[in-house]
């Protein structure tokens, strides 16, 4: 096993940490292991290291890495056999020295993946017309710098009738497109990627196929040693509903105009003017700009040696450059004229878009709500074309979600067998394997789950001088089988028609 951290900051020029290791926990994956409410939260890393030399104190001159202890160091977690596998990367968030009484000097290191980094970082987007959830996903990530090379991107399964950002935290807006497609699945992957899996992704090859089975018979090769039943009601609802909003785009109009003032601009200087819509003189229903019109000189803007207008028409005299967004425009006028202009009119016109009343759309189940009370799903996808798309989205969920299905948490120390060893480093998030916990013996699971299919959605790990333990959190796949996908599925193998 070894810990890597290239603390220079750039290149790809790595320092194994691995000899001051005392313990690393890492994890990947959803909050809960549930492809309806489960969310991907930042993957995390904990390595507690021996810093009797003082290598980790941030302070102290005469350490090693002196001037490198800083945020955002990429981290690197990986093994070299039996086979060669990452296991988890991402980026350094603190380092903690610290020493108890009678204890040795330590640090504790904690970083963070690409989730992380990425969620507070502002992302405004233009008006896109008819693009797919994946397309959206890479705009996203394009304006919030997160590199090309660092993602993996389904082409999703809906097309977006109108989509924008407008100054959303980035995590705000994959997780709009994320909600839209229902069981879509924004996460990180153990090389360090954001990655878009669509609502088809685990309907695909090599999803379908479990790749190991954990088993409580007797003489398993995969035995498990520990296994919880999580709360199964949790995953139950048997009504879906969701509210469609539509937009209508309006003929071209000023929409902004600089009022209560005279802006002037200094000889062979640039101002910056934001235009922005809606505003207080919008009308209510005003939502965003379909197109901005490019200014146009002695329309749009025109500029005066005098305040009052009287003076020489500087108009020519200005050089313009505009930026243009779903609610705003970014206007840069420079001066090039040898005196101060001042700007007598500026505005700025385009299409303007409004939004009409949404629509509610709801499915439910009576046998269901009869068995189990009702329980209600708010599908908060704001991205839904319309209200048809809308009710089969829905109607998937319904068929999946209005009957109790397990979700369960498996763990096993990698240590245990080679074949565990092997697991251990190849399986993660995503991945199909089956679990039998039906074994009616004392020290059997006696859940009554036999070779029943799961995904993993959250891989957590301990390693430390005791071994390496493995815990999975899964949800049911088998609810996964039985849809016939137009150009997916073979005809007559399966059975439900799938969105």
């Amino acid at each position: 096993m070894v810990l890597e951290i290239n603390w220079d900051g750039g290149g790809s020029v790595f320092v194994a940490e691995t000899d001051r290791i005392l313990s690393v926990n890492w994890e990947l994956g959803r909050d809960y292991a549930s492809q309806l409410t489960g969310r991907s939260i930042a993957g995390k890393l904990t390595a507690i290291l021996r810093n009797a030399d003082g290598r980790f104190a941030s302070f102290n001159a005469s350490g090693a890495l002196f001037g490198s202890l800083l945020p955002a160091r990429e981290v690197r977690w990986r093994a070299t056999a039996p086979s060669a596998q990452t296991l988890w990367t991402g980026s350094l968030a603190e380092i903690r020295p610290s020493r108890a009484r009678g204890d040795i000097p330590t640090a504790t290191l904690t970083a963070y993946g690409p989730l992380y980094w990425i969620g507070d970082r502002q992302t405004t987007v233009a008006v896109q017309a008819a693009i797919a959830t994946g397309a959206a996903i890479e705009e996203i990530l394009d304006d919030a710098g997160w590199p090309a090379g660092d993602r993996t991107i389904d082409t999703g399964q809906i097309t977006i009738t109108r989509w924008q950002a407008d100054r959303k935290q980035a995590l705000t807006a994959l997780r709009e497109i994320e909600a839209t497609e229902l069981l879509g699945l924004i996460r990180e992957t153990r090389d360090g990627k954001i990655a878009w899996e669509d609502a088809h992704h685990r309907l695909l090859t090599p999803h379908t196929t479990s790749q190991a089975t954990f088993s409580d018979a007797s003489g398993a090769a995969l035995p498990f040693d520990e296994i919880e039943q999580l709360d199964p009601w949790r995953e139950l609802y048997n009504r879906f509903e969701a509210d469609v909003t539509t937009f209508t785009v309006q003929g071209s109009a000023t929409l902004w105009t600089v009022t209560g003032e005279t802006p002037d601009i200094a000889p062979g200087a640039t101002r910056d003017f934001w235009a922005r819509y809606p505003n207080p003189d919008s009308a209510t229903q005003a939502d965003h700009v379909d197109a901005w019109t490019t200014p146009v000189e002695n329309t749009d803007y025109e500029a005066n040696s005098q305040a009052d207008g009287l003076g020489t028409d500087l108009s020519a005299s200005l050089t313009v450059v505009v930026s243009k967004f779903a609610t705003a425009m970014k206007i840069a006028i420079t001066n090039t004229a040898a005196v101060r202009a001042y700007l007598t009119t500026l505005q700025a016109r385009g299409t303007a878009v409004y939004k009409n009343d949404p629509i509610g759309v709801a499915v439910e189940d009576s046998t269901s709500q009869t068995a189990y009370g009702k329980r209600t799903y708010p599908a908060n996808g704001p991205w839904y074309a319309d209200t048809q798309e809308a009710l089969d989205f829905l109607n998937y969920g319904l068929s999946r979600y209005k009957d109790p299905t397990p979700v369960l948490r498996v763990g096993f120390p990698a240590t245990m067998s080679s074949d565990h060893l092997t697991q251990a480093l190849a399986r993660t998030v995503s991945e199909r394997v089956s679990v039998v916990a039906s074994a009616t013996t004392e020290s059997g699971a006696q859940l009554g789950i036999d070779a029943t299919d799961f995904f993993i959605e959250r891989e957590q790990h301990r390693y430390d001088l005791s071994g390496w333990r493995v815990s999975y959190d899964l949800s049911d796949a088998t609810a996964d089988a039985g849809y016939w996908a137009l150009g997916i599925s073979e005809l007559g193998l399966t059975t439900r028609l799938n969105v």
